[in-house]
C-alpha cells in the first residue's frame, strides 16, 4: 500500500465542509481540520502510484478547496 499526506488549503470557512466531503471519498483514509498554513490534512492510500496520484490530482479537488501539496510516504 502506497500512502501520502495531502496539504489542503480551503477557502475562508470551508475546511470542516472540505474535510467532511474528503472523508467520503475512496482512498481517503482521514481528514482532519488543522491549524496552520493549510486547513485540512487528508491522509490518502492506494495499492499504485498512478492510482495514487489520480486520487491526489482529481479526487481531492471537491468544492471549497483552493491549493493542494501532496508529500508521499517513503520507506528508508
Amino acid at each position: 500500500m502506497i500512502e501520502a499526506f495531502v496539504l489542503i488549503q480551503t477557502e475562508i470557512g470551508k475546511a470542516p465542509q472540505v474535510a467532511k466531503e474528503a472523508r467520503d471519498i475512496p482512498g481517503v483514509s482521514r481528514a482532519v481540520v488543522v491549524t496552520g498554513p493549510y486547513d485540512v490534512l487528508a491522509l490518502i492510500e492506494a495499492s499504485d502510484m498512478h492510482t495514487l496520484g489520480k486520487l491526489a490530482i482529481t479526487g481531492l479537488q471537491v468544492e471549497g478547496v483552493v491549493r493542494t501539496v501532496t508529500c508521499s510516504m517513503v520507506n528508508l
